[in-house]
């Protein structure tokens, strides 16, 4: 079924479940605009070629849901949109350009009862994916996995009174493929903190565009060391008021492949923050005060050494200032670090051992500049 009008205010009425769904739907009217009045089961393919879908209804697809030669927009406002399929299909803006899709609720589910599914979102288009409700993978009712490969887009959690905007059911699992995806928890949670779920991401902002929230953490949580991926990035610069927590009392490790930007607080806890990139990672922003680590250790021995004074490149560059109120670990072999000139670096105690192999430090200035350690305890 096509639907081709290019006006405004268009409507789908009617029954549009059970024996009355559509097989395949196809939405193909530049500048038109589709809301349905009931709920929409598409049992194979949903096409948004040009114009939008709209509305607050359920929509239920068991197929791919895609773009045609062009690409139309989805905007809900209400409902749950559910891919639940029972193969592995695509998800996404599929032609190049950055068209938006946005939703309230978004669930990837499995139908089958034996096979484990993919859904794989386009790299194609780079368009972002807002939910503004819940984003969901997998169902409590199913009986196998479901994967979201999240591909090369921004998913933006903006939830605004929600506590948890990103839930992988447990069982059967929910897992996330995060590919060179961006997670932003943008939301707030009126009555209380936001949890952060528990899984290894490519890149992780939280607090980018609410003031004054605390995220938590649901268990330890990582970025991963794949080429584009890595950085965790705590508030927006023009939002400084954000808090990453790691909870009182369980204090959950924070893994971080790439580059760490803390323009907000981080609470540390009784935590352990490990750097284990493969190349450069930089730690910029507030490290100090209420934003220390707890326990730091570092395994990235990327970075070169031609004689210190002429050339070093680092596998960790701190750009600023940092504390670590109780233990710095660097235990593997051939870590290069490189502290700020004019910055000082305090820590209570120190276990640095290279194995037999050296550790490289130095100032971020060549040949000249200097920097404080200040250790103390040992």
């Amino acid at each position: 079924t096509s639907f081709t009008d290019t006006g405004t205010g268009e409507t789908l009425d009617g029954t549009m479940t059970g024996s009355s769904s559509f097989y395949n739907l196809i939405f193909n009217g530049s500048g038109g605009e589709w809301t349905p009045s009931a709920a929409v089961v598409v049992t194979n393919d949903l096409t948004m070629t040009a114009g939008s879908l709209l509305g607050a209804q359920n929509v239920t697809v068991n197929g791919n849901i895609a773009c045609g030669a062009t690409c139309g927009a989805i905007t809900t406002t209400g409902g749950t949109f559910t891919q639940r399929v029972n193969g592995s299909k695509n998800f996404g803006t599929s032609v190049a350009g950055a068209t938006v899709w946005t939703f309230v609720n978004l669930t990837f589910s499995n139908s089958t009862l034996a096979t484990a599914v993919t859904i794989t979102t386009s790299t194609t288009g780079s368009g972002g994916i807002t939910i503004s409700g819940v984003l969901t993978v997998g169902s409590a009712g199913d009986t196998t996995k479901t994967t979201l490969n999240a591909g090369n887009r921004t998913w933006t959690l903006s939830n605004t009174d929600g506590a948890d905007p990103f839930q992988l059911i447990a069982s059967p699992a929910g897992d996330l493929t995060p590919a060179t995806s961006t997670f932003v928890y943008s939301g707030d949670n009126n009555v209380g903190s936001v949890t952060v779920q528990s899984e290894t991401f490519c890149n992780l902002t939280v607090g980018n565009a609410v003031a004054g929230e605390t995220y938590v953490l649901e268990a330890a949580t990582a970025t991963d060391t794949a080429a584009s991926c890595g950085n965790l990035t705590i508030s927006s610069a023009a939002i400084s008021t954000n808090t990453l927590d790691v909870v009182n009392g369980s204090n959950y490790a924070v893994s971080i492949g790439g580059n760490y930007t803390n323009n907000g607080a981080f609470t540390a806890r009784l935590g352990t923050v490990t750097l284990n990139g493969i190349g450069t990672q930089t730690l910029s922003g507030t490290m100090t005060s209420a934003s220390a680590f707890y326990d730091l250790a570092i395994t990235n021995s990327s970075g070169a050494v031609s004689g210190c004074a002429t050339s070093f490149t680092p596998g960790v560059d701190f750009a600023t200032s940092a504390t670590i109120s109780n233990l710095y670990t660097i235990t593997t072999a051939g870590v290069k670090i490189e502290y700020n000139s004019g910055s000082t670096y305090a820590f209570n105690n120190m276990n640095w051992n290279g194995g037999g192999s050296s550790i490289y430090f130095r100032n971020s200035t060549l040949g000249i500049g200097t920097w404080l350690l200040n250790v103390t305890a040992v």
